[in-house]
Parts: C-alpha cells; sequence; structure tokens
C-alpha cells in the first residue's frame, strides 16, 4: 500500500499491539520501512520542511523505532526514535501559536518515552498515542497548495 495513513496505522498494529493474534514485529518492519521511504523519500511534494512533512517524518520515525524495537533491532530503533526526537524538538522551537506548539511537544513527548524504552531494551507495546490530524491546515496536505 502507498496511502501513508494506513500503512502507517498497519506498520504500527503489527509492531504493538496487545493482542498476540495480531502482534507481528518482524512483519511490521518491512511495512515500516516502506512509511519511511515514502515519507522521507518519496511521493511528498516537498521535503523541505512543510510542517506536513516534518509531521509525517516524525510519526515514520517513530513508526520505525517500535517496529524495530519490537524484532529486537534495538540500535537501529536507538536510530529512529533520536531522529523523532530531533525533529520534533526542532520543530517545536519554531511555533508561536500554544494550539500547535502542545500538538507538537506531544509528539515529542512520546519520541522521548521511545527513546527510554529502547535505551532499556524494550518494545513499545500499545495504541497509536496521537492520531493523524484531520482539518488541521498546518499539519496536512492542503498546506502545500499554498
Amino acid at each position: 500500500p502507498e496511502a501513508v495513513e494506513a500503512l502507517h496505522d498497519l506498520a504500527w498494529s503489527f509492531a504493538a499491539s496487545e493482542d498476540p493474534r495480531v502482534l507481528d514485529p518482524e512483519g511490521a518492519v518491512p511495512l515500516a520501512q516502506k512509511l519511511g521511504a515514502l515519507t522521507h523519500y518519496g511521493h511528498r511534494r516537498s521535503t523541505k520542511g512543510a510542517p506536513w512533512s516534518i509531521l509525517y517524518k516524525i510519526k515514520a520515525s517513530q513508526t520505525l523505532a517500535v517496529a524495530n524495537a519490537g524484532a529486537a533491532n534495538f540500535s537501529r530503533a536507538r536510530e529512529y526514535s533520536q531522529h523523532a526526537l530531533e525533529l520534533s524538538e526542532r520543530w517545536a522551537e519554531t511555533l508561536d501559536d500554544p494550539v500547535e506548539l502542545a500538538e507538537v511537544e506531544a509528539l515529542a513527548a512520546f519520541s522521548r518515552r521511545l527513546v527510554s524504552l529502547v535505551e532499556a531494551g524494550s518494545p513499545y507495546r500499545g495504541p497509536l498515542p496521537h492520531t493523524w490530524p484531520v482539518g488541521r491546515p498546518w499539519l496536512t496536505d492542503d498546506t502545500a497548495s499554498r
């Protein structure tokens, strides 16, 4: 699949499900890698810092971290969790709007949690901590047309 949101949700479900019938971290890794390729390198109109582009990169990096930690690839998970944290902290430094800042700080907080889990050699198990934004032009593809 090339629908970013669907690919993200599927990879996350396989990587972090608390239901053993769904949990498949090894199967999540290639899905997360495809997500990373789509969001970081292709099929995005720009990778030059548009807010929606940064959001996709953060969420893909978090998903790559969760998938790799679940598959016991902790060195890769560390790289991806650190990348998500760095991106979200840098983005937060650029924001003035308190609502936008709170949303990006929530991404950073979850990234910090991932870093801690990975450094402890633990996978993340649980639901998505956030959803894809709806109706927020600064976080959607609508921004690309402006």
